[in-house]
């Protein structure tokens, strides 16, 4: 993780925890009825600390702590691409001191893992959509790889010696990658990392070729020059980085990826739990200095509540389904 990133995630949990505890002071304090007991509520994110997700979890957790009193802690369950955080949250009371916040993982491993201990449908409690972000190709710039092109090329010229890192199995970035695999009928070989920033990592210290990441993870370091940007599966450019093309521009239809990042908390919990919850984190989000940070550190922010997720989820499950289908076994390669 950046300095630059450390201090915009760091500056914005403090804004959302300093303006919702000031707003508390003006209005009827709902936690009371939302936390009665003096016990601390955890936040599970599902991959290691210093990537996207664990970011935007303590930027959440910045936000709840402000209607919560502060007792709020974040716990890094990174491990089996999701599935042991995710049937933690799925198993845990639905009294409110359990969240997560977590991506399309949640969505995908159904697809990908046999037996994994949940029904994301049946199983959680949706209660904000937060910010999605494009998955960005990049490479070491010692590398040579300048380009797609280049990579296709190297690919198919030494198909035995590039490697590409990913944040893990199952992720958007993998998929976008197998995807590319596929079209192209190259090979090149996965490295699985725990998260987003030792996959950037990795990439940075020439230890692979090339890698795959939500934006946010690798976006201050295409700025700085330390990794080379090769293209975007959003569906359109980025703003502070107009000469990296997506994926569209370069002619493969349809080669939108998101990655979506999302509040969510065990199935049955109280309405009015879920309203003051979304409530916060929401107001956060759409404070525009913290919009504007985000943008710039490689998030768009959606701040919708737990209808407009609920919807979202219904509808990208069969997706998912179908993106699993074709890239097939390789995606737990």
């Amino acid at each position: 993780m950046t300095t630059n990133r450390r201090r915009v995630i760091a500056g914005i949990g403090a804004t959302c925890g300093g303006a919702m505890a000031a707003r508390a002071l003006m209005r009827p304090d709902p936690a009371r009825d939302a936390w009665p007991n003096a016990r601390t509520i955890k936040l599970v994110v599902p991959f290691a600390a210093g990537g996207p997700t664990d970011l935007i979890g303590r930027m959440v957790a910045g936000a709840i702590a402000g209607v919560s009193r502060g007792r709020i802690y974040v716990e890094n369950r990174p491990g089996a691409g999701g599935n042991i955080a995710f049937t933690q949250v799925a198993r845990a009371e639905p009294d409110g001191y359990t969240v997560m916040v977590c991506t399309n993982a949640l969505l995908l491993n159904p697809w990908i893992y046999d037996g994994v201990g949940y029904d994301p449908l049946q199983d959680f409690e949706p209660i904000a959509e937060l910010l999605s972000a494009p998955n960005v190709f990049f490479a070491s710039p010692a590398s040579g790889l300048g380009s797609i092109a280049d990579l296709v090329t190297a690919a198919r010229r030494h198909p035995d010696q590039l490697n590409y890192a990913s944040p893990g199995v199952g992720t958007t970035p993998q998929l976008a990658a197998e995807l590319l695999k596929i079209r192209e009928r190259i090979e090149v070989a996965h490295v699985v990392f725990g998260g987003a920033s030792p996959a950037s990592q990795a990439v940075m210290a020439g230890d692979v070729q090339a890698g795959c990441v939500a934006l946010p993870g690798a976006h201050a370091h295409i700025l700085a020059g330390n990794l080379k940007g090769l293209a975007l599966t959003g569906s359109e450019p980025w703003h502070d980085l107009p000469r990296l093309p997506t994926m569209l521009a370069l002619g493969y239809d349809g080669f939108v990826l998101e990655t979506c990042y999302k509040l969510m908390a065990p199935a049955g919990l109280p309405s009015s739990i879920t309203n003051v919850l979304a409530t916060a984190v929401i107001e956060a989000l759409h404070a525009p200095e913290n919009e504007s940070r985000l943008r710039h550190a490689g998030f768009q922010v959606l701040g919708r509540g737990p209808a407009e997720l609920k919807a979202r989820i219904a509808r990208e499950l069969p997706m998912w389904q179908d993106i699993v289908a074709q890239v097939g076994n390789k995606v737990k390669s």
